[in-house]
């Protein structure tokens, strides 16, 4: 076992395996690498070189809260990790606040994009390997034609599957929009409502298709999606902010008032559930700074 100082804060880490592709394996919760540990042996013997860690406020590693979230900094301490390491292009994977972190590392750096896809080519049929590769292309639309391409190979793979079409419409939509501004709305349109079609109960299918509608001012349309996107899922805040605009579009104030508090509450209580997280991890912080002392 072995540790290294990055963005100061220093790091217990081990290196499992020889040679191969490298493989990052960041754990759940408050845990250490330890309860990994197994897992990143079988990786290894499969013929890749595993990195397993304890982020900071974990395991063996100090303890540290510099920035506001700290998911945050244990995304960038492990990509400052690997660059010390010297390990290149890396998979990532995670448990739990492990698999949060290793969202937050794909969103914050487009060069994660091209590892997911090759993570798509490895399991082609794998549905979650794609819902972090659409969060992933959403923040950093590049390689936009690579991307539509495993999405249309992941909807021929899983035609049962109603996120298939929405990933497919999305990569579509959104990649196309941040290239050329000629985009097919009519097969954007048809794939959404396919998507809904297999899948009545999927909330963001319903939430798009109204933005849909929205951006072509076919307002009343729109309304129903939003509707039915919030009766699906009434925290959806987002649905109820584009239906408050399109109620304005309408005429019809008090209601779009009403939708546009609604988004104001949900907004604050999401807030205020951010800052109660990292209100209980500082009190950790401190706890175990407090603990460490004492021991001295």
């Amino acid at each position: 076992m072995s540790s290294v100082k990055v963005r100061g804060a220093k790091l217990v880490y081990e290196v499992l395996g020889t040679s191969g592709p490298w493989v990052a394996i960041t754990p759940g919760g408050r845990r250490g690498f330890a309860w990994d540990r197994p897992l990143g042996v079988l990786v290894a013997e499969a013929g890749f070189r595993v990195l397993m860690y304890d982020r900071r406020n974990t395991g063996g590693s100090e303890i540290g809260f510099p920035g506001q979230s700290e998911s945050h900094e244990q995304a960038e301490d492990l990509l400052a990790l690997l660059r010390t390491l010297g390990t290149g292009p890396a998979y990532v994977a995670g448990c739990s606040s492990g698999s949060r972190l290793s969202l937050l590392l794909a969103l914050h750096h487009p060069e994660a994009v091209k590892a997911l896809l090759r993570g798509a080519d490895l399991d082609p049929s794998d549905a979650q390997c794609y819902y972090f590769l659409s969060k992933a292309y959403d923040s950093s639309p590049g390689q936009a034609d690579e991307v539509i391409q495993r999405f249309r190979r992941f909807m021929d793979l899983r035609p049962r599957n109603g996120r298939a079409p929405y990933y497919y419409a999305m990569s579509l939509w959104k990649g196309r929009r941040a290239q050329d501004a000629e985009v097919n709305v009519e097969q954007i349109e048809g794939l959404l409502k396919k998507s809904v079609a297999l899948d009545p109960k999927f909330p963001e299918a319903h939430l798009q298709l109204g933005n849909l509608y929205s951006d072509q001012k076919k307002y009343e349309v729109a309304i129903a999606q939003y509707q039915q996107a919030i009766a699906l899922n009434p925290d959806l805040a987002d649905a109820h902010y584009r239906l408050g605009q399109a109620l304005v579009h309408t005429g019809k104030k008090e209601q779009a008032q009403e939708q546009l508090r609604l988004y104001q509450k949900l907004r604050t209580e999401h807030l205020s559930e951010l800052e109660r997280q990292r209100a209980e991890v500082r009190q950790f912080v401190y706890s175990e700074k407090k603990s460490a002392a004492g021991n001295q």
